[in-house]
């Protein structure tokens, strides 16, 4: 399954982020997930996607940008029951 998540915010909102999208990421039974436009920050437990989905079970590959701000991270992941070969960032 593809998903653009629009970095886990409702339409037309800049400051919140969407917990029930959030959970209906973590949540999904797809083989693979991948998720466009997706965002994440350990210093806000509703927001921390990245650990929420390795604490489900799936391996996940995430590639994000640099952000000036440095208050979380946004970019592409796939998630997916599966090994994923030769991923640096999570074998």
């Amino acid at each position: 399954m593809s998903f653009n998540a629009h970095f886990f915010r409702p339409k037309q909102t800049y400051e919140d982020f969407s917990v029930e999208m959030i959970n209906w990421v973590v949540e999904d039974s797809s083989d693979v997930l991948c998720i466009q436009e997706f965002c994440t920050a350990n210093r806000w437990e509703p927001l921390a996607v990245e650990l929420q989905i390795l604490n489900s079970g799936r391996n996940l590959a995430f590639q994000d940008i640099e952000l000036p701000h440095g208050k979380y991270k946004m970019g592409m992941a796939i998630a997916t029951k599966f090994d994923i070969p030769h991923s640096e960032l999570y074998p």
